[in-house]
């Protein structure tokens, strides 16, 4: 006669568990990396930033010296030009040059100021410090789950959860506030850039700061959406009864059947 599971228990599934508690150390250990170097750029960005300007700064006055230089130069060569034509070539040339506009670089302090703005550096210190306790959490659940170990279960569920609702928050925060406002900082940077070209009209700055707002909404969406997709599996995993019973069993015990508690 056929033996089957006895009703109202389960099979542990000890696979089920170390296969989270592997995946779970190996996307915290990723995350975390990846987490540090968008912490050191953004303790590293006015550094970089200050460097750059300084740099296009050099490069303008260079050019603006290059220009006046030039200009000398042919006030010199109109001086000394005894032919007409030549004279005229020189009036022609020395008038280009004049009405050339000087060559200004884009002001990164634009940049500058957005990001060292108090809420905007809050925004992004509870970015990467949330999301850096919640993987050392994810880390830390991970190698419970491979020790068969409840705390490490009911750590993960929690930590899944709360990446999820981070996520939420994050995604919200980033289409309402941070969105319009770097939006309005690169049109106001390009509408400078084209105005230093000579021509403000070069680029419609409504319809690029139409596109920064839809770009940067689609990028918050689909961020959530995709930083979710590890969270709902290991939910879905990790409350699954025989995850459960797995964790539940002792690690000097065979797996036996455990009363289903879910």
């Amino acid at each position: 006669m056929s033996q089957g599971i006895t009703t109202g228990y389960v099979l542990p599934t000890p696979q089920r568990a170390k296969l989270v508690g592997t995946l779970n150390i190996v996307f915290a250990l990723l995350v975390m990396l990846y987490i540090a170097f968008n912490l050191a750029m953004f303790v590293l960005t006015p550094m970089i930033m200050e460097m750059s300007q300084k740099s296009l700064g050099e490069i303008q006055a260079k050019a603006e010296t290059d220009r006046k230089n030039r200009v000398e130069e042919v006030k010199k060569e109109l001086a000394d030009a005894k032919e007409e034509q030549e004279k005229t070539r020189l009036k022609q040339q020395l008038d280009a040059i004049e009405k050339t506009p000087s060559i200004k670089m884009p002001d990164f302090k634009k940049i500058q100021d957005m990001t060292s703005t108090p809420g905007y550096r809050a925004w992004m210190w509870c970015d990467l410090l949330s999301g850096l306790a919640l993987n050392v959490g994810m880390f830390i659940s991970g190698i419970g789950l491979l020790r068969l170990r409840e705390r490490g279960r009911k750590l993960g569920i929690w930590i899944f959860g709360l990446k999820i609702a981070r996520l939420a928050i994050l995604m919200l925060i980033t289409i309402l506030v941070i969105v319009p406002m770097s939006s309005k900082m690169s049109a106001d940077m390009m509408r400078e850039m084209t105005k230093n070209a000579g021509n403000p009209a070069a680029f419609p700055m409504g319809d690029m700061a139409r596109f920064q707002a839809i770009a940067g909404t689609v990028m918050a969406v689909l961020g959530f959406v995709l930083g979710s997709v590890w969270p709902i599996i290991g939910l879905v995993l990790l409350t699954r009864p025989g995850t459960a019973a797995a964790c539940r069993v002792s690690p000097s015990k065979p797996a036996a059947l455990e009363p289903d508690l879910l």
